[in-house]
């Protein structure tokens, strides 16, 4: 008697083995289920495990109805997620999935659907135990975003080093330009009023002063590029007593009228030459 229950246990287990052998999980595309695994049993993602009926549909219908439903699976997703639902069907033309929660609700046959009976079990998802081809692709994946980490942060730090030596050779550009103007200023200050001759006539250079209330008629100049060319210009002229010469716009203007230095004011951007013969 033993015997014979021990043999009819190790039955049992057997075909329980064989059951989970079976089991596989349900495929997403139509092609793949119907018909090849018509009457059997798949598990979905959360372990949901159902019956697939291929060329059926559950009538009468009593649930609700979903629509732009995209595979069989997903349909079969939309009934595990309720309690209340015994099966699902779907049709792959209409893209559409019908949930029955009605118990007398029987299969019928109809080759446009597939219906997928819900089993009041879950499935024992199987781990994968050989995953070398997964986590070397993994390893190289993260090997390189840390190649592509460690250029960027060469990248950066050469970019870095470039500013700053660009910030001090400004730096010291402006240091050196400054001390050209001071020296430049110097030397206008030391030559201001200094009597020189051009063409046998006398003039005097009086740098960054400006005429005072300039009223009589003048000959602008434009693009005369030195100072010194505005003073040949004004000795040339016969006519010409004094110029005042912009810089910045290279522009000369040339004046009959007779001045003195009393007639000049402190202009920074202008300097003014008189002649005294």
């Amino acid at each position: 008697m033993k015997s014979l229950a021990l043999h009819s246990f190790v039955a049992l287990l057997s075909a329980l083995s064989a059951a989970a052998i079976e089991l596989q999980p349900l495929p997403t595309e139509l092609s793949e289920v119907c018909p090849s695994l018509n009457g059997q049993r798949g598990f979905l993602d959360d372990g949901s495990v159902v019956e697939i009926h291929c060329g059926t549909f559950w009538n009468p219908f009593d649930g609700s109805a979903v629509s732009n439903v995209a595979n069989v699976k997903e349909c079969a997703t939309a009934c595990a997620q309720q309690d209340s639902c015994k099966g699902s069907t779907w049709s792959s033309r209409l893209r559409r999935c019908w949930i029955t929660s009605d118990g007398t609700s029987a299969l019928q046959p109809n080759d446009a659907y597939v219906s997928l009976k819900k089993l009041d079990e879950l499935a024992t998802i199987p781990i994968p135990t050989n995953c070398a081809a997964e986590i070397e692709a993994c390893e190289n994946e993260r090997e390189r975003c840390v190649g592509e980490r460690e250029v960027s942060s060469n990248g950066q730090r050469v970019c870095e080093a470039t500013a700053s030596s660009l910030r001090t050779q400004i730096a010291s550009q402006q240091t050196q330009t400054a001390s050209l103007q001071t020296q430049i200023a110097t030397l206008q200050r030391g030559e201001s009023n200094r009597s020189a001759i051009l063409g046998r006539r006398q003039y005097h250079i009086h740098y960054t002063r400006h005429v005072r209330d300039v009223k009589s008629p003048n000959r602008r100049l434009a693009h005369v590029r030195t100072l010194h060319l505005c003073i040949e210009a004004c000795a040339l002229d016969s006519a010409c007593r004094h110029a005042f010469y912009h810089p910045h716009s290279t522009q000369c203007y040339l004046d009959p009228a007779r001045i003195t230095a009393n007639n000049l004011y402190t202009h920074g951007a202008i300097h003014t030459v008189i002649f005294s013969s």
